[in-house]
């Protein structure tokens, strides 16, 4: 876990565009779960920002597989509290839009699994929305405009994990899932 305060300089475009954002929710092709108030539509001048300070912080080239925002509001979880993102790519960026939760890195209490071990799949998959079976182990708080960086085999949650607030009030984040670009 690496984490960058203050790190996008057009972080008030990126605020400004969330205010006026049309959230709307989306099955993820790769699980088939249903995941509430996401935006892909974010402008170009943003994503190439967050691509480039990225690739910045990194030390090397990226391959986006996907950035959206997401807007975790109150009533609508994630399908999955405690995850990984490893489908989705190798690595995972997250920007802070707003300054109220976090990310919790957890670990399962009965088996240890704190990251993507396909041989725990039936356990994990019993287990991801029953809070208590996950020990936090780790925890990045939320603040505007602070990037956390994370190996998305890493099993973690949104946290409070039921969300909060309405539209620009809630919970909001900006994700990149990406993988290293091959050296030429």
């Amino acid at each position: 876990m690496d984490v960058v305060d203050n790190f996008l300089d057009g972080f008030d475009a990126l605020k400004e565009y969330a205010t006026i954002a049309a959230f709307n929710s989306e099955v993820n092709e790769v699980d088939g779960a249903v995941y509430p108030a996401i935006n892909f539509e974010i402008p170009d001048h943003i994503k190439d920002e967050f691509i480039t300070s990225i690739e910045d912080k990194r030390g090397f080239k990226i391959d986006p597989r996907l950035i959206f925002l997401r807007a975790n509001q109150i009533g609508s979880p994630e399908p999955y509290q405690a995850h990984n993102d490893l489908n989705m790519g190798k690595y995972t960026c997250i920007v802070y839009l707003t300054d109220d939760g976090g990310t919790a890195f957890v670990k399962h209490r009965e088996t240890g699994m704190d990251r993507n071990d396909p041989e725990l799949a039936d356990v994990w998959h019993r287990d991801c929305n029953n809070h208590d079976a996950w020990e936090v182990t780790d925890f990045c708080e939320m603040k505007p405009n602070k990037a956390l960086f994370f190996d998305a085999e890493l099993m973690h949650r949104g946290e409070p994990v039921s969300g909060y607030g309405q539209g620009t009030d809630a919970r909001m984040i900006m994700v990149c899932f990406y993988d290293r670009m091959p050296e030429c």
